[in-house]
């Protein structure tokens, strides 16, 4: 058997971790991020000709969908896993882990 006190508790240890990482992902995205999120956009758009308007508006929603995964991880710190925000943010995390770069 693994010599760990608490490997029950594995959501938790992953939580503190991430949860944190991701609040500061989004600070610095925020400040410095140089990268439009595109795979936000369906694949049949022509991302190329994008307007600053609509490349502003891409990067508000990315910045707020890695809000939605850091509350997620947040909630479960909070005891609060069966909540459905817990639930839509670890979906976000699933589907744009991949992203998480700039």
């Amino acid at each position: 058997m693994i010599n760990q006190p608490h490997w029950y508790n594995l959501k938790n240890e992953l939580a503190e971790y991430i949860a944190p990482k991701l609040r500061g992902y989004q600070e610095n995205f925020a400040q410095e991020g140089v990268a439009v999120p595109t795979w936000l956009v369906e694949d049949n758009i022509d991302t190329s000709n994008l307007s600053a308007a609509e490349m502003d508006m891409l990067k508000d929603e990315w910045l707020n969908i890695v809000g939605q995964m850091a509350k997620a991880f947040e909630l479960v710190l909070d005891g609060q896993s069966g909540d459905p925000k817990v639930f839509t943010g670890l979906e976000l995390f699933a589907k744009y882990y991949v992203h998480l770069w700039d």
